[in-house]
């Protein structure tokens, strides 16, 4: 799901050819008191939070138009197996992965402008001592998830008759 704030600027560069760059900003949760937010990007300042740089990598996105909904991988350096006590806490399993995608000139102007997604973490992929590769989904995606039945009925919908 992708969301956004002041999206003017960023629909009219997805218009032309040599469109601005864009920094992606990676916000992982692993519990609702950790919080770690990570680049590509040399470490920056946006909005009164620190990224720091990091070896990140999103792989797998796109829209079927199908309506099935992927699940993109998220890659990150496990240098001295620093998400390892993570992993093994059982902690990853609560988290969540937010993407801000920020254009290059507002990052520097710290304006809040910026498309967002946000995913799910369903499972550790893989392991190891340099890399720990985490399967996201959509908060949507999850077994035996409903919503509840919509009703059409008056008031609301004065055009439907009960007989």
């Amino acid at each position: 799901m992708q969301r956004g704030v002041d999206l003017t600027r960023h629909q009219e560069q997805a218009r032309v050819l040599n469109p601005d760059p864009y920094v992606d900003l990676y916000e992982v949760r692993v519990n609702p008191s950790a919080v770690v937010r990570l680049t590509n990007h040399p470490n920056v300042d946006w909005l009164g939070s620190t990224w720091e740089n990091w070896a990140v990598e999103l792989n797998g996105l796109a829209a079927k138009t199908t309506g099935e909904l992927n699940r993109p991988q998220l890659r990150l350096a496990n240098l001295n197996g620093v998400f390892s006590p993570i992993v093994a806490g059982g902690l990853v399993y609560q988290g969540s992965v937010t993407r801000f995608r920020v254009l290059l000139q507002y990052l520097h102007d710290g304006r809040p402008s910026y498309l967002r997604n946000f995913w799910e973490v369903a499972k550790v992929a893989s392991l190891s001592k340099d890399a720990i590769v985490l399967e996201l989904r959509a908060p949507m995606d999850r077994q035996d998830y409903s919503l509840p039945a919509r009703q059409f009925i008056p008031p609301e919908y004065p055009y439907v008759k009960l007989s």
